[in-house]
């Protein structure tokens, strides 16, 4: 159990990489996409392609305001570099979850220990839930991975005081590029470290 503890970096990340891939793979592209969201999410981001206006999407025959651009644009990013299809669709989502989990094992490793941040990611990524969102054409696990970001970079500028503008500038452009991705939402995360923030 102690020789867990001193295994290099690079044994964790290798075993996250084969522990949660494979995972994230399994039954890929053997659901069509559901109605009604990721539906809309894909329909919409190919009009946006289509039309050429990457501003205001459209669903169906009338504009869609009620929604921030910034998923249609890296879904567009996706579509113009792969093509158009079910599986492609789905590549921002299990990308940034594979993302999450790292960035859940360095946020725990900081705090904690190598071991525990192991686990605590591992256990992660075989949640039903997350697995099954993770799966899923839709901007919530993007938004996430954006607010965990956040918290990584704020926690680097406390143990590399000389880095902290720039770990404090990129903190601020997550909530940015997230108010882009999930609208207000994304300030639900930042509210819970008003705490960390204060004190």
């Amino acid at each position: 159990m102690i020789k867990l503890l001193h295994l290099p970096k690079r044994w964790y990340v290798l075993g996250l990489i084969i522990w949660i891939v494979p995972l994230l793979l399994f039954n890929h592209g053997q659901h069509s996409l559901i109605a009604h969201d990721e539906t809309t999410y894909a329909i919409r981001t190919r009009w946006m392609l289509e039309s050429g206006d990457w501003l205001t999407p459209q669903s169906w025959s009338e504009l869609a305001y009620e929604k921030t651009p910034g998923f249609y644009w890296i879904l567009a990013s996706i579509y113009k570099i792969f093509g158009i299809s079910e599986i492609t669709s789905r590549i921002p989502s299990q990308f940034a979850s594979i993302l999450s989990i790292f960035l859940v094992y360095e946020i725990a490793a900081m705090l904690l220990n190598k071991r525990i941040a192991w686990l605590a990611s591992a256990i992660l990524s075989v949640s039903f839930l997350w697995l099954q969102v993770s799966r899923l054409v839709a901007p919530d696990i993007i938004t996430i991975c954006i607010a965990l970001f956040g918290i990584y970079c704020l926690l680097k500028s406390e143990l590399y005081p000389k880095y902290r503008s720039y770990l404090g500038l990129a903190t601020g452009l997550t909530f940015g590029i997230g108010f882009l991705i999930k609208g207000q939402l994304i300030f639900v995360p930042f509210i819970g470290l008003l705490p960390y923030l204060i004190g």
